[in-house]
């Protein structure tokens, strides 16, 4: 197992001596210390792998900004384990490129190079897993994700939105009456366009805004129970807020044209 990529950050590092002969020194990962050696006296203390006594050397950390595929808490020379497991299998090779415009040719040139060593019968023996792949999948699974919850949410919208332009055609329904006395009293079109449009609107914000209180409490809570960090837009909710109103005023403009074509007398004699 290659060590250039941790950081010692307590004792040594393996030297060339510990790869090349049996020896019984290891490294030991951060977490691994910090369970087991809650005192921080783990350097030169040794440790029961298997049945073998193995020495601490060092501790290290993996750096930062590394996405970690395995969840390794130790490091030995290759010929110690090999010793401890009795096996002379190697699962994984890790292959590092001087830059990333070579990552894909080194990847090529080393399965080539293993699968040749093999023989022609065990040809495609060996494969290469690079970062950029996994990315490319994770990325490909994220899209099709979104687009299904945009599906969802479109659907949901558009019951949504035949809701309210129903809730307000059975409103300008119910207040005739009341349309045709302000139209009496001098009310323009505008005017009573403006009415039905103002209450579509605040309709859809006040559900929106429930559903956005709602949805907050309930990630809260999850990311409490299962320990996760959350990261909200204060921008988002912004957005969200103003598609809401514009959303209700689409909605409205139907109903609010029915109010607003309403004649005084014909509406007046409507009970």
């Amino acid at each position: 197992h290659s060590t250039n990529e941790y950081s010692i950050i307590e004792g040594k590092n393996l030297t060339s001596y510990d790869f090349n002969n049996i020896g019984s020194s290891i490294l030991i990962s951060e977490d691994f210390a910090d369970r087991y050696f809650p005192d921080g006296e783990a350097i030169g203390d040794i440790i029961d792998i298997s049945g073998y006594p193995m020495k601490v050397k060092g501790i290290y950390k993996n750096p930062d900004d590394e996405i970690v595929l395995n969840t390794n808490q130790a490091i030995l020379p290759l010929n110690l384990y090999q010793n401890v497991y009795k096996s002379s299998t190697i699962d994984n090779i890790e292959v590092e490129a001087y830059d990333t415009e070579t990552i894909e040719k080194a990847g090529t040139a080393a399965t080539e190079v293993l699968n040749r060593n093999l023989g022609e019968e065990y040809t495609g023996q060996f494969e290469v897993l690079d970062l950029e792949e996994l990315q490319k999948g994770i990325t490909g699974l994220t899209t099709t994700m979104t687009f299904l919850i945009g599906g969802i949410a479109s659907i949901s919208l558009l019951v949504a939105g035949i809701g309210v332009m129903n809730i307000m055609l059975v409103t300008v329904t119910e207040r005739t009456n009341e349309i045709g006395i302000r139209k009496a009293l001098g009310a323009t079109r505008r005017v009573i366009m403006f009415q039905f449009l103002v209450e579509s609107s605040m309709l859809t914000l006040i559900g929106g805004v429930l559903g956005i209180i709602l949805a907050y409490s309930m990630i809260t809570i999850l990311s409490m129970v299962f320990n996760w960090a959350i990261l909200i837009s204060p921008w988002l909710i912004v957005i969200a807020v103003m598609f809401l109103v514009l959303f209700g005023i689409l909605c409205g403009i139907l109903p609010a044209n029915k109010a607003a074509k309403l004649v005084p007398v014909e509406a007046l004699r409507r009970e």
